[in-house]
């Protein structure tokens, strides 16, 4: 139920249905059953606040589903503070302690089984303490499997060498909070809830609380692990289950996902902090659907996953740290992600940010990988600062964290974010890595937020693909769609991208300005200079290369709106390897030494502001045909042959000149077709500003310090010039051009300018 609300907020139309949104519906649907039949009237009121608003209209799946299905009742909303009301309530003190009323204490009793131990509530509920042979390793069990009521637990105290273990109720969700409670775990998870029943967990106002989990990543715990091949057990849902074989270190335990655990739903609020250290699993799991709605949450991890969720994880408020520490090698491989799910069971698994704030350093991990990755909110910081590069495939052996033995071929890139889909649609989100920022194997949808991009390592070839490989700010493997939202992009490796996609790109509004240093890699006959490492020659028989541009797109280029900048030092700023289409908005594209635009097809301008600037070849380059019916274009190509605006005539195309306001530095396509006049300055300068003023408007312009040839202007009145104007107004293209301010004081002459065969200035 709660992957469908999600499904449907994210306007996803086929999705596969698994397991997991059928444990999801069981659930609530039977903890509505209970609650709607419950007629019990004493009740036990606990109450924890909450450090920040859940928003945004994603979250709706989770706090709907908590509200309408096996919460416990509320009075207040989440994101102001909680209420809850339960019928009763067993207080813990970790030390070995025991209250039905935080005044009464007892000891908790040691027993072998939940048969023999007594009830505090006197409801089918059981707590006691088991002790393992052979160790100092002893766990806290209250089992709340059989209670008919609402039941609040409350852990305080400090335990140095166990674990809590709670089974909890499938027709009553369970209250967990934390009061003030230390739990360090030898074998054990600190905290485990067994059931699939929901559980909310609140951290105390004001209260510390610390989890250290002892388990050690490469260890099998538990009956499940031996040493020999087959042996059976019964597993904890009662069926006959047998021995996985492990290397030669098993230990009695357990070997629950996360060192804070949950089978069921689990949602975490309040204003008191966590922190949690572990270096086995996870920091925070559930087997189901992970929120966090509040509380500061400190977490440390050497094994994987800061927060994991098989299903989904939902950040809805909070404030989350997370340091993670994994390896990648031949002989170790285990990653730290800051946010996961289990992609491999659940293909539509997801990670929602609604709000609260984020903040990762990552070694060998990526900051959110699942199927679907919505950022809708949140102050949100990942940084990835190992390894420098993406490791290309290597064959290794190794143990997985419960000490199983693998032996496969492994890669790993160490990317920001890492998804199926990728959705934009609020917040504010900052990423650092080696690799690609905003990685999708599908599409990435921009609607609105912030995002700052920082990628960093150069790119590698790969021999089993004969390649080379490099990265992207933003990379999708399908489409790339922007309706709104503000993106920046720096890329500093060699051979990267600032956007790329196998698919198309459509803007409609929004910004995005990405910015790429690095040199090309590989061999190529066009410009920009390729070198392959280890080659004195910039050319090679090998057609492997990888190129540094702004904008990559495999499929069509369609801007209606918003704007669209993209700078590179090595080859073109902008390139579709279909059609562009430009009916709007602001398109830029600025390279130092390839086309500033490049359209392996036809290329279409009728509204907008477009400029395409390239010192060292053509401004704007069409290996199709070119039309320019409107909008306002500022190109600015090298000298001679080089193009201010080309088109493909070898090709038997043309350049189409039917409209719009034109200012070109450099020449036309020879053999252009002009149906609006256009007209040439007699005389110019560099590294001046000029207006043209053609229907009662001032267009203020400055030219390059360098390239160019000859002045040319067209628009539907017939235009003047001055030099020596002054720039104010609108500006557009990285202020190259202003839509108003003056005149200048000195006119120039005009001619009418036609484009024949020999028309290269």
């Amino acid at each position: 139920m709660k992957i469908a609300k999600h499904i449907l907020t994210l306007v996803l139309t086929t999705l596969l249905t698994t397991a997991c949104v059928v444990d999801a519906e069981e659930n609530l649907s039977t903890a509505n059953n209970a609650a709607s039949s419950s007629g019990s009237s004493s009740s036990a009121t606990s109450t924890s606040g909450s450090s920040s608003s859940s928003s945004s209209s994603s979250s709706s799946s989770s706090s709907s589903s908590s509200s309408t299905g096996s919460s416990i009742s509320t009075t207040e909303s989440k994101s102001t503070g909680e209420s809850y009301t339960a019928s009763q309530t067993i207080y813990i003190d970790v030390s070995g302690k025991v209250s039905s009323d935080n005044s009464n204490w007892s000891e908790i009793t040691a027993c072998s089984s939940s048969s023999e131990a007594p009830s505090v509530l006197n409801d089918g509920d059981k707590v006691y303490y088991t002790m393992y042979e052979g160790s100092s390793t002893g766990v806290i069990r209250i089992d709340l499997s059989e209670v008919t009521q609402k039941t609040a637990i409350y852990l305080s105290g400090t335990m140095t060498s166990g674990g809590v273990k709670i089974q909890t109720s499938k027709s009553y969700e369970t209250g967990l909070y934390l009061n003030g409670v230390s739990i360090t775990s030898s074998n054990f998870p600190c905290i485990a809830m067994t059931k699939k029943g929901a559980v909310s967990v609140f951290l105390v106002d004001k209260t510390e609380n610390t989890l250290i989990d002892g388990r050690e990543f490469g260890t099998g715990y538990g009956e499940e692990y031996s040493t020999t091949s087959g042996e059976s057990y019964t597993d904890e849902d009662g069926e006959t289950a047998y021995c996985t074989v492990s290397k030669t270190v098993v230990k009695n335990g357990e070997d629950s996902k996360g060192t804070l655990y949950s089978k069921g739903d689990m949602t975490i609020s309040g204003n008191g902090s966590l922190t949690i250290t572990q270096n086995y699993k996870n920091c925070i799991a559930s087997k189901s659907i992970l929120t966090i709605e509040g509380g500061f949450i400190s977490l440390t991890s050497g094994g994987k996953s800061g927060l994991y969720g098989d299903c989904g994880v939902y950040v809805n408020g909070g404030s989350i740290e997370f340091n993670g520490s994994g390896e990648v090698s031949s002989s170790t491989y285990h990653k730290a992600h800051g946010i996961n799910t289990d992609d491999e069971t659940y293909s539509d698994s997801f990670v929602t940010i609604n709000g609260g704030s984020l903040n990762f350093s990552i070694s060998y991990g990526k900051g959110i990988t699942a199927p679907v990755v919505n950022i809708a909110g949140g102050k949100n910081i990942i940084e990835i600062t190992s390894p420098n590069s993406k490791v290309l495939d290597t064959s290794a052996s190794y143990y997985d964290a419960d000490g199983v033995s693998t032996s496969e071929t492994i890669s790993f890139a160490p990317q920001g974010i890492d998804g199926g889909l990728v959705t934009i649609s609020g917040g504010s989100t900052t990423i650092t890595a080696p690799w690609s920022g905003i990685n999708s194997d599908g599409d990435i949808n921009i609607s609105d937020g912030t995002v700052t991009i920082t990628t960093l390592a150069n790119g590698l070839y790969d021999s089993s693909e004969s390649d080379y490989t490099a990265p992207s700010c933003l990379k999708a493997d399908g489409n790339i769609t922007v309706s709104g939202g503000n993106v920046t992009g720096t890329n500093n490796g060699n051979g990267g991208k600032g956007v790329k996609a196998d698919g198309t790109y459509t803007q409609t509004e929004g910004s995005i300005n990405v910015k790429v240093t690095g040199s090309n890699l590989g061999s190529s006959s066009s410009s920009g200079g390729f070198s392959r490492p280890g080659s004195s020659s910039s050319s090679s028989s090998s057609s492997a290369s990888a190129s540094s541009k702004g904008v990559k797109i495999g499929g069509a280029i369609s801007v209606k709106g918003g704007k669209l900048y993209a700078t590179s030092s090595s080859h073109e700023a902008i390139e579709s390897k279909s059609t562009i289409t430009i009916s709007g908005g602001e398109v830029y594209g600025y390279s130092a030494s390839d086309d500033g635009i490049n359209a392996s097809s036809t290329f279409t301008i009728s509204g907008g502001y477009v400029c395409g600037y390239a010192p060292g070849n053509d401004g704007m380059d069409a290996n199709g045909n070119f039309y320019i019916k409107g909008g306002l274009v500022y190109a600015i190509g090298s000298s001679s042959p080089e193009m201010a605006i080309d088109a493909n005539t070898e090709g038997g195309y043309r350049l189409y000149i039917q409209g719009g306001t034109i200012i070109t530095v450099g020449p036309l396509e020879s053999g252009a077709s002009i149906t609006q006049s256009c007209y040439k300055a007699s005389s110019w300068s560099r590294n001046t500003w000029y207006c043209m003023t053609a229907n009662n408007t001032n267009y203020v312009f400055k030219t390059p310090s360098s390239g160019g040839s000859g002045l040319v202007l067209s628009a539907s009145s017939t235009p003047t010039l001055t030099s020596g104007a002054t720039a104010s107004g609108t500006s557009y293209f990285d202020g190259l051009l202003y839509v108003g301010g003056s005149k200048g004081s000195t006119t120039v002459t005009l001619s009418s300018y036609s484009s024949s065969s020999n028309s290269r200035w």
